[in-house]
């Protein structure tokens, strides 16, 4: 379980945010109040999501955004 990212913005586009952490990016299908974010380093409380073909990783603001 991937439970929370820090480290640097390295991208956005449709598909979602990419977080690089210590050089490895993920990506990242986060709720505006991440992408609200200021500045070029960026902490992500996340969720992993497990599919048999997919693994989805969704990241929110806060640990109360992504327990609700």
């Amino acid at each position: 379980m991937i439970a929370r990212l820090r480290g640097k913005r390295a991208g956005l586009s449709a598909a979602g945010l990419v977080v690089d952490v210590n050089g490895v990016g993920y990506l990242v299908q986060a709720t505006p109040s991440v992408l609200r974010q200021r500045g070029d380093a960026v902490t992500v409380e996340t969720y992993l999501h497990v599919r048999e073909d997919a693994l989805q990783l969704y990241g929110f603001g806060s640990a109360d955004e992504r327990d609700r």
